[in-house]
């Protein structure tokens, strides 16, 4: 949804446009193609109260909003009386406006596109978009995604949004789709499908734990092992607790978080429990030590995040600099005052090294 208006979106090429073969848009078999297409939409019904687009759409100018490259006739029968061959479709979409006296925006239209430099007329176009936009304060969302299926059953997907395929049911075109909530219903789809591997990784994770710590050990280290898993487990659902309390939305996005914490997280508890083997000193002193491995570790892992996503860096580099001057105040000040700060590194070694 897009301020007032749902979108569903077919994206258009000529048939055989797949991969990196790219062929003529602007051919009067395409266009034909193109007008049935429509008119399918059109005439969808949602199942729940027989509505059809024309009822739902939003109304601009006295006529329903559909952007496409149709808009350069009235309609079908206009365009039917002036073009009979692909020239005068060519013709008729280098104009510079539409039939309704709307500019033409040729980039946002067809995307790539050829020009006769001296003219300016459109000579190639490899493909186009055609938008249909319902009116949110005519519908509701429960109608809006009765169309939505309605219209990506129309053009050719089965199996949404479970197992979806894209059947290709116009002889002239290569069609895509996209609706409004089809990012997601993708997500919930993927998301859905991965989420016994996220049982499965903190299994696997578990057991390398307990393997590691109990190398050249007398004892097994499960119970460290656990520690260290339940930490990201505890660490993840704070994180989804302030997302809640902060009124960010949860969406399938944050799902992801299981796979990302159990990498972080994990890694921290080998540099506390490793600062607790080393060193026979206070807890205090225990503490700083630790605190200072993991600031080191958190610091590698914000380069190498800045190095894979150069457009995320600012975020990035300040965590950077924030752990460099805790790890600097740290190392300049030895103050018991400074230790007890250090509450959170206390409560998890505790956690980790205690419950052996």
């Amino acid at each position: 949804m897009y301020g007032s208006s749902y979108y569903n979106t077919a994206l258009v090429q000529p048939a055989g446009s797949e991969g990196p073969v790219r062929n003529q848009l602007l051919t009067k078999d395409v266009f034909d193609a193109i007008w049935v297409l429509d008119n399918t939409v059109r005439n969808i019904k949602i199942p729940s109260n027989g509505r059809s687009f024309s009822e739902m759409c939003t109304i601009v100018g006295g006529s329903c909003t559909v952007y496409s490259p149709l808009l350069f006739w009235s309609d079908y029968n206009n365009y039917a009386s002036t073009v009979s061959s692909d020239a005068d479709i060519v013709d008729a979409v280098s104009a510079s406006t539409f039939a309704n006296g709307f500019n033409v925006s040729r980039r946002a239209l067809f995307g790539n596109y050829e020009e006769d430099t001296e003219s300016g007329a459109l000579t190639t176009a490899y493909g186009t978009s055609i938008s249909y936009q319902l009116d949110s304060k005519k519908v509701t969302s429960a109608e809006a995604q009765e169309f939505e299926d309605a219209f990506l059953l129309a053009l050719g997907l089965r199996g949404a949004p479970s197992n979806p395929v894209m059947h290709q049911v116009y002889d002239a075109l290569y069609i895509e789709v996209y609706g409004y909530r089809s990012l997601d219903a993708e997500l919930t789809r993927v998301v859905t499908i991965d989420m016994p591997l996220v049982l499965l990784e903190y299994i696997v994770m578990y057991v390398f734990i307990v393997a590691a710590l109990s190398w050249g050990a007398k004892t097994t280290k499960a119970g460290q092992a656990a520690g260290a898993v339940m930490s990201c487990v505890a660490s993840m659902m704070a994180a989804y607790g302030v997302c809640a309390a902060c009124g960010i939305p949860i969406t399938q996005l944050i799902f992801i978080l299981p796979f990302i914490l159990v990498g972080i997280g994990v890694d921290d508890a080998f540099v506390i429990v490793a600062a607790y083997k080393q060193v026979e000193l206070s807890e205090a002193e225990v503490i700083e030590a630790a605190a200072n491995g993991i600031d080191l570790v958190n610091m590698q892992e914000s380069l190498i995040f800045i190095r894979r996503s150069p457009r995320s860096y600012l975020p990035l580099l300040l965590i950077f600099l924030i752990e460099g001057m805790k790890l600097i105040i740290r190392s300049t000040s030895h103050s018991c005052a400074n230790r007890r700060n250090e509450t959170n590194y206390k409560i998890y070694i505790a956690f980790l090294c205690k419950c052996d």
